[in-house]
């Protein structure tokens, strides 16, 4: 019986000691005014309402963010890498290009498996700015160089 009188003593300690939190979910923040943060809301509700700048049609599959590099954008989507350049106040110049294979003169299916089906890309693209070379994972786990000023691409 000792050691429960003990444990009650303490517990009501801590209790009274510990202060309320100062944050609570009512307080919370809400768009819509939905309490389950579940809101469909469209109307403005004094947050950045986006708008789009431009868009190009459909690349393909992708979860990847694209890499701008010297006023061009490369993304990784559907089978491909993607180029698309940029005039000086960032509108597009064309329609987005796939990256091809210089010896071939052939699309380069990044994110095939060889022989295999399509996995979609999972990993942005990190650039070197000393070598000009954009390295990219594939869905399918391999690691791909491509070299942006000379244009050759290798596993």
């Amino acid at each position: 019986m000792r050691w429960q009188r003990w444990l009650a003593g303490v517990l009501t300690c801590v209790l009274v000691l510990v202060p309320n939190s100062a944050v609570l979910a009512r307080d919370w923040i809400t768009k819509g005014g939905s309490l389950q943060r579940m809101s469909a809301e469209t109307d403005p509700h004094g947050l950045i309402e986006l708008a789009p700048y431009w868009e190009t049609t459909s690349l393909g599959e992708s979860a990847t963010q694209p890499v701008v590099i010297d006023g061009v954008i490369y993304h990784l989507a559907g089978d491909y890498l993607w180029r698309l350049r940029l005039d000086s106040s960032n509108q597009p110049i064309g329609e987005p290009e796939r990256i091809r294979d210089v010896v071939k003169d052939d699309n380069i299916r990044f994110n095939r498996v060889p022989d295999g089906p399509f996995i979609a890309p999972q990993s942005t693209p990190t650039y070197s700015p000393e070598t000009g070379i954009l390295y990219f994972g594939t869905g399918y786990g391999w690691l791909w160089a491509y070299h942006t000023r000379e244009g050759w691409s290798r596993p």
